[in-house]
């Protein structure tokens, strides 16, 4: 999920027909439109298609990117929202190396890294010979790479976000600390500086995805017991639900929620939520 603004969330989903229900009395299920691209619009309400189908989506620093298929014709398509350019490919073509969302020349992203939405490459050294090391991240190439204090044994790409709001980087540890009892959360801010976040065990600790700074606090979203807001030693309930994903708008007050409630079902669809941090207003 991407905010294209305040207002607008860009996402890719399996849409179910309004009002439908699943599955139906007679046990059969209708069928979703599949890996379609959908804007949906929080201060008008609405929602509508932006691609039938689309892969690989790419949004940061407002470049869009991804391919799609139209009838035989394999496109790619890249740049502002609402103003892309398409190439189109042939359909045995490799897809061309990205960087911030933007096709590169070969060779641009360093050797042994991962490039990282928002900018960055990371460099994964947990099979170095003789032993793990831990991550390097570069800000940009050809720059001094800077050594990421976590343990390089549990935390790889997997375990990385980008804040469209701070444009910073965000990692988080999968290694609780037993002899302080907090998980270490790593933000990396453009200027290379590092802050180092402990966060404490509790519900809103365990099986916390990566925490995203708002203007209000840290956002934690978990997968069993709902979302909290982290404010200093605060810890504030936000939301209960199963969340599967979070983003962050650009000016930090509103999130967008994938998650469901209840005891979960492998065919029943996730709704989308958003929440303003800002004000005292429930789900929309």
């Amino acid at each position: 999920m991407y905010w294209i603004d305040d207002d607008r969330l860009l996402f890719q989903a399996d849409v179910y027909p309004v009002g439908v229900k699943i599955p139906q009395k007679d046990g059969s299920l209708v069928p979703p439109t599949r890996y379609g691209l959908y804007l949906w619009d929080d201060r008008k309400g609405t929602l509508r298609q932006i691609e039938e189908r689309a892969f690989q989506i790419c949004y940061t620093d407002g470049v869009l990117s991804y391919f799609t298929r139209r009838g035989d014709q394999r496109l790619y398509l890249e740049g502002p929202f609402g103003a892309m350019k398409e190439t189109p490919l042939a359909l045995d073509a490799k897809a061309p190396p990205r960087v911030r969302c933007r096709a590169v020349p070969a060779g641009t992203i360093p050797p042994n890294t991962y490039a990282l939405l928002g900018g960055g490459f990371l460099e994964d050294r947990r099979l170095a010979p003789g032993g793990a090391l831990p991550l390097l991240y570069y800000p940009k190439a050809g720059a001094e790479p800077i050594e990421l204090p976590i343990n390089p044994l549990f935390t790889g790409i997997s375990l990385h976000r980008y804040s469209e709001y701070t444009r910073s980087h965000i990692f988080k540890s999968s290694v609780f600390d037993r002899a302080s009892r907090t998980t270490a959360v790593l933000q990396i801010l453009p200027d290379g500086t590092i802050h180092k976040l402990a966060l404490t065990d509790g519900p809103w600790s365990r099986g916390v995805r990566v925490p995203l700074p708002t203007a209000r606090g840290w956002l934690l979203a978990t997968p069993l017991d709902g979302v909290y807001l982290m404010r200093d030693a605060e810890i504030e309930k936000v939301s209960p639900g199963q969340v599967l994903d979070i983003a962050v708008s650009p000016d930090g007050c509103r999130a967008a929620l994938k998650m469901h409630f209840g005891t979960g079902n492998a065919i029943r669809p996730v709704p989308v939520y958003t929440v303003n941090v800002c004000k005292k207003e429930g789900r929309r």
